[in-house]
């Protein structure tokens, strides 16, 4: 008798340690997918120092509903060739889940600027001189041409500080002055800034550098985190990105009233093939996010209007259908 009722009770035993086993073992992949958000510091108007993990793509239906959306936009585009490629990432910062199309593909345009803030303002840590040493523009520096014409150029024969020369490159991105920052910065220096992002290191004279749209809003990600440069500098870099004086891209998709850190490239070619690009951070009141959208075709008005309808579409999720980014 005791042992008829002692096997179904090891029986059910064991059902109920399996069925635990079973589901911790489901369960496991969501806990190593959270983007662990632990403060190492108050945060400042621009940034959110953090632990940077990124958590792996997909798995939130927020996001995957834009994605949906941008895909069939995208779809459009490409069918009636107002563009050749298309790449879209889009990063919910406040969990590190996203969501991308096309991210990993290269693209070749002017993206140099971002890594060489970076460098600059990660040696003035530790030499905040550096900011305010005087440079002479005293030579007509060689630049790859401009198809959208910054308003303000660094005039020949003046002197500017380092300081000054940022703000020409990042607000206006003046090609002048990033050559002319390049001329006066350790170029292995910059190279490390690259290697400790992970990323293959350019030949800074060849302006065909190719980067791919997932790595290029790592510069993005770790100056919203602090993970990088210290407070300060983070801070200093992504007011800068909001200054940016290029209004036809992300900025005419978005209200106004909303702030924006981010930085375009364009690049034309001898066989009418253009590029432009728009990355950066829309700090969306409690859900900040972070967008990137690359584009190549043959007409810079077409392509400005595929960044902006993208950009338009992320922000109409967010604020109109109510899908929820945090």
């Amino acid at each position: 008798m005791l042992r008829r009722t002692f096997i179904p009770l090891l029986v059910f035993l064991l059902g109920i340690a399996l069925g635990f086993c079973l589901r911790s073992a489901r369960q496991a992949p969501a806990e190593k997918a959270t983007y662990l958000r632990h403060s190492l510091a108050t945060n400042g108007e621009l940034t959110c120092p953090l632990l940077e993990i990124e958590s792996p793509s997909g798995g939130d239906l927020a996001l995957e509903a834009v994605r949906d959306e941008v895909q069939s936009y995208i779809k459009r585009r490409l069918a009636a060739n107002d563009a050749a490629e298309i790449a879209f990432y889009l990063m919910d910062l406040n969990q590190g889940r996203w969501v991308g199309i096309n991210e990993g593909k290269n693209f070749a345009a002017s993206l140099l600027k971002i890594p060489l803030l970076i460098a600059i303002l990660n040696k003035a840590q530790v030499f905040p001189e550096k900011l305010t040493k005087k440079i002479k523009y005293e030579t007509q520096a060689e630049t790859t041409p401009q198809n959208i014409t910054p308003s303000k150029t660094l005039q020949l024969g003046e002197s500017y500080t380092i300081e000054e020369l940022l703000r020409f490159m990042i607000i206006y991105s003046d090609n002048t002055a990033k050559s002319l920052i390049l001329e006066n910065v350790d170029q292995g220096y910059l190279a490390r800034v690259y290697s400790d992002l992970g990323l293959s290191v350019p030949d800074f004279k060849n302006p065909d550098y190719l980067i791919s749209l997932k790595d290029f809003v790592t510069y993005f990600r770790v100056l919203y985190s602090v993970t990088y440069l210290n407070k300060t500098m983070s801070e200093k870099a992504l007011r800068l990105l909001t200054e940016t004086e290029f209004k036809d891209g992300i900025a005419a998709g978005l209200p106004p009233e909303i702030t924006v850190a981010h930085k375009f490239g364009e690049r034309g070619y001898p066989n009418g093939t253009k590029e432009l690009h728009d990355c950066g951070i829309v700090y969306l009141s409690k859900s900040p996010y972070l967008l990137g959208v690359m584009t190549k075709g043959r007409d810079f008005d077409i392509l400005k209007d595929i960044v902006k309808d993208i950009y338009r579409i992320v922000y109409r999720y967010r604020s109109e259908k109510g899908l929820r980014m945090y």
